[in-house]
């Protein structure tokens, strides 16, 4: 993603959630190379995959925390909302 190769990336980061769905990182960093491509659609659902697949609390922490440092501040706020109603 960061040589802008987001094709490659995106295969990649997919192929990597195929063969390790409890890899957080690979979905984080997919969402990412989305993001960038201003498929923000495509971004979210990846974050929301991520839960589903991991429904652990550090999921929504990593959802938040991706959205909150792309900037995307009302995304970040959202998963914030979602992280308080858990607890």
């Amino acid at each position: 993603g960061r040589l802008e190769r987001y094709g490659e990336a995106e295969e990649a980061f997919l192929a990597e959630i195929e063969s390790f769905p409890s890899n957080q990182m690979a979905y984080t960093n997919l969402a990412v190379v989305y993001y960038v491509q201003a498929k923000t659609n495509r971004a979210r659902s990846t974050l929301e995959r991520m839960v589903e697949a991991n429904p652990h609390p550090i999921s929504l922490l990593l959802a938040e925390r991706t959205r909150r440092q792309l900037g995307d501040r009302e995304a970040a706020a959202a998963w914030q909302q979602r992280i308080e109603e858990r607890q």
